[in-house]
């Protein structure tokens, strides 16, 4: 949740010039928040994106935004999810050895020995198969993905990290607490100033 604090001064002073408009405080701080939310989403997947080898579209897809109303004029802006497959980070690539993928942005790539990208029930991911365990041998000759499942599983769906795992880092969420700061400011004195304009 972003949390914005402003100077009481600058509030007293606020609601002075707005006293003419019917909530007038409470409009302009509810339309801000919402403006800074929708920014703080942006700037918070460009962070993610620094670190993490994922496309933005990606990112993004684990942020959701609580827009806030005069009766709850709070807004929050929430990361939720699971960790990454490594099918879905970019150029992830199937070798004869196994998978290539690049987790880190700035990491180097890694093969990933006799795993394999298949979709599995329509998702795409990529696998690793526990040959340590005792299973039915594979008859030659045959397709090997249309055998029987006691000939292929059980296989072990792999993953990254969590896009929360680097919103966790206090580097990180301190660069978006920063510009969540700055945006909300902007846009508070943005709306201020609209309210006073139509109401002139």
């Amino acid at each position: 949740m972003m949390t914005v604090a402003l100077d009481t001064g600058d509030l007293q002073a606020v609601r002075l010039l707005l006293n003419a408009i019917p909530e007038g405080n409470q409009r302009a701080r509810t339309r801000a928040i919402n403006r800074t939310l929708a920014g703080a989403r942006t700037d918070a997947t460009t962070e993610v994106y620094k670190e993490l080898n994922l496309t933005k579209t990606r990112i993004r897809k684990d942020f959701k935004i609580f827009r806030a109303s005069r009766a709850w004029p709070h807004g929050q802006l929430q990361s939720k999810g699971k960790p990454v497959g490594v099918a879905s980070f970019s150029g992830t690539r199937q070798t004869k050895k196994g998978v290539s993928v690049k987790i880190k942005r700035r990491g180097s790539r890694e093969l990933l020995k006799h795993a394999f990208i298949a979709t599995v029930k329509k998702a795409r991911g990529a696998f690793w198969r526990d040959y340590g365990l005792k299973r039915a041998k594979y008859k030659p000759g045959k397709p090997y993905g249309r055998m029987p499942e006691r000939y292929r599983l059980p296989i072990h769906r792999l993953s990254g990290p969590r896009i929360q795992d680097i919103l966790g880092d206090n580097r990180v969420m301190a660069r978006v607490m920063q510009k969540a700061g700055a945006r909300y400011e902007k846009n508070y004195a943005h709306e201020i100033d609209y309210l006073l304009r139509q109401h002139r």
